[in-house]
């Protein structure tokens, strides 16, 4: 049976890797996440995809009192069956508020904190019986649990034994936790285009007590937020190779201490890939220890477009390892670095060689072609990210219909990077930018990376 998709309202709350985890852990379904209610009512409006509910957590939703709510009104106007989870108690005089609604579509409440079990319950309630009768087999796997390989590299605190289903029943054992061999089992399988993985029930209690007490840990504490101008020193002690990130310019990009681990240790396995090229892992040292606009810009990037990914639930290893390469070696064939923050050629001066600028894109993805595990949308994304929506940009014209999804992300990073990095960070500034934005960027393949850029810097 093939899975079905089911609508994830992602609001920016910090435990909602935990809702994620126990969907696609306990049920046969494929989770998209859409950043609000407005995104939500347009992707079941507009995509035609068969959802099987939305899922939303309480703190996301306006409630108000006597049972009035303009966004639950929305919500059950879309005629799928609404689960609202970590509810408060409630009033039971409040119609809309009672814990099972009557009607058409279901509007089902778990209240009380996030517990996994109640969550469980909750979404059971309006699965269809077909795919009740799915999960059922789905455990008999010696009751193992489904993770996303990318969940597992980014939260877990040790290794665990991991598991491979090859067929209906069947699993294989691919990682050993006396072996600590977990993460690069995990690498090795996603060269393969495979994302998920079996735990035993006790290793998967483990990482999710543990990734609830992670992401409580980095929830919203005034004493974790980064301090004025502090620099945090990224290093890569094994490949001799360390770079600094400016707090207050991430925080200006809403880029979170889990964010940036996550990204730092997909960093990690892209670099040790890298030193494989002598030649090319040398450019790049050179490349960091410049401490100029292009090395600045091409870190900032690193992290923003792949937080653009993550958002989007675009985000695997191969598609983050991607986009990293691309940040690096962007620029490398621009001959003269005062002249990479320029992307209008009637801008360069009159002593630049306009059709040695013009072409630097080819030239730059010509240089990492040998990369190992380098795949067509690094590729694209350096021959690209010179490109614009309404076909103006170089060296081949493309437009917003026919930039690729991911040369997109890299394209809208580039631009927000970039206003930020020449306003200082002053982010007062990024509402007007987006009103500037609007007609030319939301639109065509930027349509969903433009929007989720958007919820990200002003919401």
């Amino acid at each position: 049976m093939h899975s079905k998709n089911v609508l994830l309202i992602d609001d920016g709350a910090h435990k909602l890797e935990l809702a994620e985890l126990t969907l696609e852990s306990h049920f046969h379904l494929q989770v998209e996440k859409a950043q609000s209610i407005t995104q939500a009512k347009s992707w079941v409006l507009d995509s035609h995809k068969d959802y099987s509910f939305i899922l939303c957590p309480y703190v996301a939703l306006e409630i108000q009192k006597k049972g009035t709510s303009n966004d639950l009104m929305t919500l059950k106007k879309l005629k799928l069956p609404l689960l609202i989870y970590q509810a408060p108690e409630l009033e039971k005089d409040h119609l809309t508020m009672e814990p099972d609604i009557k009607g058409d579509p279901p509007i089902k409440f778990q209240r009380g904190p996030f517990q996994e079990n109640e969550l469980i319950k909750l979404i059971q309630k309006v699965m269809p019986m077909e795919q009740a009768q799915n999960i059922d087999s789905l455990q008999t796997q010696e009751d193992l649990k489904k993770v996303k390989g990318l969940f597992l590299t980014q939260f877990s605190h040790t290794d665990y034994d991991l598991y491979l289903e090859i067929s209906p029943g069947k699993t294989l054992q691919v990682a050993t936790k006396e072996n600590k061999d977990m993460k690069s089992v995990i690498n090795h399988y996603r060269d393969k285009g495979l994302d998920y993985f079996l735990l035993a029930p006790e290793d998967y209690q483990d990482f999710i007590e543990h990734t609830k007490e992670l992401l409580k840990n980095h929830g919203p504490n005034p004493d974790a937020l980064p301090r004025e101008g502090e620099l945090i020193e990224v290093s890569f002690d094994e490949l001799d190779l360390a770079f600094t990130v400016a707090q207050d310019q991430l925080k200006a990009l809403n880029i979170n201490r889990i964010h940036q681990d996550f990204v730092n240790r997909s960093l990690e396995g892209a670099l040790s890939d890298l030193k494989k090229n002598k030649d090319l892992f040398q450019k790049l040292k050179s490349l960091i220890s410049t401490k100029d606009y292009v090395s600045n810009h091409s870190d900032l990037n690193i992290y923003f477009a792949s937080y653009l990914l993550t958002k989007l639930n675009w985000a695997n290893e191969q598609s983050l390892r991607q986009m990293i390469y691309a940040c690096f070696y962007h620029d490398f064939e621009v001959e003269d670095p005062k002249l990479a923050a320029i992307d209008n050629l009637e801008n360069l001066p009159p002593t630049a060689n306009i059709e040695s600028y013009k072409n630097h894109p080819k030239r730059a993805a010509k240089l990492i072609e040998e990369l190992k595990g380098l795949n067509h949308d690094a590729y694209k994304i350096v021959m690209d990210h010179h490109e614009k929506p309404d076909g103006s940009g170089f060296p081949q014209g493309l437009n917003a219909k026919n930039i690729p999804p991911m040369s997109c992300v890299f394209i809208l990073s580039h631009k927000l990077v970039d206003f930020l990095i020449q306003n200082n960070f002053q982010t007062q500034y990024l509402a007007t930018k987006f009103q500037e934005m609007e007609s030319t960027w939301n639109t065509g393949n930027l349509k969903r990376p433009f929007a989720c850029a958007r919820e990200i810097l002003l919401d």
